[in-house]
């Protein structure tokens, strides 16, 4: 690998650790390129949160990290993780529901 394609591998890269993230609403995380690692943080939305990649991209959530709507929640405790790659999603939504989605995600 070049010193280049190094470089911009390393541009698509976010790391989430040890924080709070919180919305009045909504929270939507994707990656379309590249990587969004999420460890010992607290995700919360009242409504929906979602987390996807497209088939370039990763997510990683866990480590002790929750995410957290008025109606669903999911723990990683400890050192469990849920990874999703290339067209995955989570959603957990207002009405109650956490879905996952491989490949292509179907309209509501």
């Amino acid at each position: 690998m070049s010193k280049e394609e190094f470089a911009s591998k390393l541009q698509n890269f976010m790391n989430l650790q040890g924080v709070d993230v919180r919305a009045s609403t909504v929270i939507e995380m994707f990656v379309a390129e590249g990587l969004l690692n999420i460890e010992g943080s607290n995700i919360y939305a009242p409504r929906e949160i979602a987390m996807g990649a497209s088939s370039g991209g990763k997510f990683i959530s866990g480590n002790n990290s929750t995410s957290e709507t008025k109606t669903t929640k999911i723990v990683a405790s400890g050192n469990a993780q849920i990874v999703g790659t290339g067209n995955t999603a989570i959603v957990q939504d207002s009405g109650g529901s956490i879905r996952f989605f491989v490949g292509k995600k179907e309209s509501k």
